[in-house]
């Protein structure tokens, strides 16, 4: 939350730049790196296209490249190339914090999380059902995905190419989520959820020194920016 918070706050391409590291760092020393990158995998799509409708949309400053489409000008200016780094450095820390958050805390350990703090059962509940959502969704995707590969569909190389391939597995797709969210309200009525107000669990919260440290350099990057920054 820190990490987001500042990513939105500092305005300055190189503390951003500090803040990803320190998330890449953070997964590296903790063995999620590479479960962090699959997390982040569906965005190389989005980063590119982001990228050049905010350099080209944001035009402010001094000219760069220009081209006269006759009903207007497209140019690409030295405000749009820094917003545009901007939005996308705020992007990828914001993305790759979510992600170290999803790799690092099971759904049952933050559901407990937020019991713990007073929150109330049910709404915890659908809290860690929509972290739990993610992975399932990805992987029903990637199995639809497979079934059609074996069938013969040929995914191509080029973005064009690719989309268009993938344009067939959108009705099994919706229609795999759709039986999942049935087969989900089906075991949650077998299970009487509406009726249960108490609960107990196996799990329980362990907080270790290398947790403590993380609490307290987190908070001291903040303490310090807006100490530097608005004191």
């Amino acid at each position: 939350m820190i990490f987001v918070v500042l990513s939105l706050l500092i305005p300055i391409p190189i503390y951003l730049l500090f803040l990803l590291a320190i998330i890449l760092i953070t997964a590296f020393a903790g063995r999620t790196l590479r479960e962090l990158l699959a997390y982040m995998s569906p965005l190389k799509l989005l980063i590119p296209l982001l990228f050049i409708l905010n350099l080209f949309f944001y035009a402010q400053g001094n000219v760069i490249w220009s081209f006269d489409l006759r009903i207007f000008i497209l140019s690409v200016t030295y405000g749009g190339l820094e917003t545009s780094i901007m939005i996308l450095l705020r992007f990828f820390v914001i993305a790759s914090a979510a992600s170290l958050f999803a790799v690092t805390t099971g759904p049952e350990e933050f559901e407990l999380t937020l019991v713990w703090l007073k929150i109330p059962w049910k709404l915890a509940f659908i809290f860690s059902l929509t972290l739990r959502l993610v992975p399932d969704i990805k992987r029903r995707y990637k199995k639809i995905e497979e079934a059609q590969l074996a069938r013969g569909l040929n995914i191509g190389r080029s973005p064009i190419k690719k989309i268009k391939a993938r344009v067939p597995m959108v009705i099994p797709f919706l229609a795999a989520i759709i039986r999942y969210g049935y087969e989900l309200t089906e075991a949650l009525e077998a299970r009487n959820f509406n009726d249960i107000e108490g609960r107990n669990s196996i799990l329980r919260l362990e907080h270790g020194f290398h947790d403590y440290i993380l609490y307290i350099f987190s908070i001291f990057i903040l303490s310090l920016y807006i100490y530097l920054n608005y004191i």
